[in-house]
């Protein structure tokens, strides 16, 4: 009987766990909310600082194509000046290509020929990206990832792509830019969503918390108050 009056005699000098456990759950929101913001401005500001710094030169053009491919094929061709070596992106330029609704699959599948070329004339290890990438940078540029180059050394290189554009839309990529390393530095969406999702699931566990604390406290206060063999 001793440890219950003792039990009855600290219940009754605490307290139930507080409300305003309920009012932290709403600022770990606000902080996740806030942190997916904070990402978002770093991956565009990063993102944005990476697209300008491609290597450009390679448009679309009248060039010659062997006459076995058809009439239907846009060439794109040029020289480009990489300051870096490894894994460059060969990146697929253009205006609302995203109006026409062609994936960048469809291009690769299209493509007739694509190289990269170094200066003693041998093309370089190319590839498709492990994941797809595209960028729009809001003012109606938009960019495609093709494939990925292993480029040895910094200098200047050759690009070629020719693609079957017989049933495509007129809204083609107008360029082509070589960017360094694999897609661009940081993807936006789904890290934005993470986080805040990682927010509101630790809201929503600290006010589950919470709420059984204060039902324990409540329940335990109860079964004292009922208990006949206690002094009242």
């Amino acid at each position: 009987m001793q440890p219950t009056i003792v039990a009855e005699a600290r219940h009754r000098r605490s307290r139930p766990p507080s409300t305003r456990w309920y009012r932290l759950c709403g600022l770990v929101v606000l902080a996740g909310l806030a942190a997916a913001g904070g990402w978002w401005a770093w991956a565009v500001t990063a993102n944005h600082y990476a697209i300008e710094e491609f290597a450009r030169g390679a448009v679309r053009g009248p060039f010659p194509t062997p006459p076995e491919l058809g009439p239907y094929v846009a060439s794109f061709q040029g020289r480009v000046e990489v300051r870096g070596s490894g894994p460059h992106t060969l990146w697929a330029e253009g205006t609302c290509m995203s109006c026409a609704g062609i994936t960048t699959e469809r291009y690769r599948e299209r493509t007739l020929d694509v190289a990269v070329i170094d200066g003693q004339g041998q093309p370089l290890d190319i590839r498709p990206p492990p994941s797809e990438w595209v960028f729009n940078s809001g003012a109606g540029r938009e960019g495609r990832a093709l494939y990925v180059v292993e480029v040895p050394e910094p200098g200047t290189y050759g690009v070629r792509w020719w693609v079957d554009v017989e049933d495509f839309d007129q809204r083609m990529p107008t360029s082509l830019a070589l960017g360094e390393g694999v897609g661009l530095p940081a993807r936006i969406l789904r890290p934005m969503l993470a986080i805040a999702g990682a927010g509101v699931l630790a809201a929503v566990g600290l006010a589950l918390l919470t709420r059984w604390r204060r039902q324990r406290w409540y329940r335990r206060r109860a079964e004292l108050a009922t208990a006949p063999f206690l002094p009242r």
